[in-house]
């Protein structure tokens, strides 16, 4: 089974570990690239979409700009950890960048794992 998401939300971690129970549970993480990072365009407004809590931020701060860098890469490697952790084999697909190649490399790895 398939799960194609960029798996931003939270919640999601006990019903995969239950239906990687019965099925083989494959989670395709799409990437953005620019989710990652902050251009530096001065002060604009986030709002987070499931809380709709919203702050002002000054894009212009390279302290900013890095920290968000750092958190969004966090929060990356920890999904790939959350994965690993249920026995879920992920493959990370970018959106600027071809998805065969990715596809490609997880289905040799597989091939050689059985």
């Amino acid at each position: 089974m398939f799960i194609v998401s960029d798996f931003l939300s939270e919640g999601f971690e006990k019903g995969l570990r239950i239906a990687n129970q019965k099925h083989d549970v494959i989670a395709v993480n799409i990437v953005d690239p620019r989710e990652m990072e902050l251009p530096a365009l001065g002060f604009i407004e986030l709002m987070d979409a499931e809380t709709g809590e919203s702050i002002i931020v000054d894009t212009y701060d390279a302290n900013v700009r890095k920290g968000f860098s750092l958190l969004s890469s966090d929060e990356i490697q920890k999904r790939k950890s959350m994965f690993r952790s249920i026995n879920v084999d992920m493959i990370e697909v970018r959106t600027d960048k071809n998805y065969v190649d990715p596809l490609l490399k997880f289905f040799k790895m597989r091939e050689k794992r059985k």
